[in-house]
């Protein structure tokens, strides 16, 4: 499960974002519609755990796929040169 923590908008508290609703009902008295938005100045990264990681691995493996056989391309025939003309 990817737990998302933020800092509180109003007083800067660090919440689980699940929780955000209820803390600023409690904490702020706010009720209605909170609209939040991303800072799109600082870019998004995420490091997984270590156990994440491992929970992404694909639980079974892919078929294998035969790639099919490549064809070679016949090869192109030149044109012959035209011969020269002797010098007179």
């Amino acid at each position: 499960m990817l737990k998302v923590r933020l800092n509180c908008p109003i007083c800067g508290e660090d919440i689980l974002a699940k929780s955000l609703e209820k803390h600023l009902e409690n904490v702020h008295e706010l009720t209605g519609t909170v609209t939040l938005r991303l800072n799109p100045t600082h870019p998004y990264a995420h490091e997984p755990e270590e156990a994440e990681a491992e929970a992404e691995e694909p639980a079974e493996p892919e078929p294998a796929v035969e790639p099919e056989p490549e064809v070679e391309p016949e090869p192109v025939a030149e044109p012959e040169p035209e011969p020269e003309p002797a010098p007179e």
